[in-house]
């Protein structure tokens, strides 16, 4: 069970290894959330089910294999995070952006009711859309680096 929740991110991995300079990373980033949100729909279940008993299952699965193929895992996507050839304001919004697909799509029928999937699907993927786009708000990310004061 384990190793098909590895097969939902495998995809973007594979993707990201084709991309060439931190730009291209940036721009393929909309698109591979997409399809993230897309395989997170389709293995609702499944996530929730490795959420909720992640302790046990790495128990159960707990092989060389599994552990290599989570440990490079990982390390790509921090990687990916890390590279200074990405602002860092994009590696925040990009980071924050699976976050935010997983726990839209993750339980969504105790947090948000009765819901149409393709509905539900179509929000997360608008709110990640706009997790992702510059500020617009005169708000400056970058300032963060800088002052100790709270954004405002």
């Amino acid at each position: 069970l384990h190793l098909r929740l590895h097969e939902i991110g495998r995809d973007v991995l594979v993707k990201l290894d084709e991309l060439e300079g931190g730009q291209a990373y940036v721009e393929a980033w909309p698109q591979l959330m997409d399809e993230l949100i897309d395989r997170v729909a389709q293995n609702r279940e499944l996530v929730l089910l490795h959420l909720r008993n992640a302790r046990a299952l790495e128990q159960i699965g707990s092989d060389e294999r599994h552990q290599a193929e989570n440990q490079d895992m990982l390390e790509r996507f921090g990687r990916l995070f890390a590279n200074p050839e990405i602002p860092l304001a994009d590696r925040v919004r990009m980071t924050c952006s699976i976050g935010a697909a997983i726990a839209g799509l993750i339980d969504a029928d105790s947090r948000f009711g009765d819901v149409d999937g393709a509905v539900l699907v179509e929000l997360v993927r608008g709110s990640v859309r706009d997790m992702l786009s510059p500020t617009t708000s005169g708000r400056d990310p970058e300032r963060l680096l800088t002052s100790a004061r709270p954004l405002q």
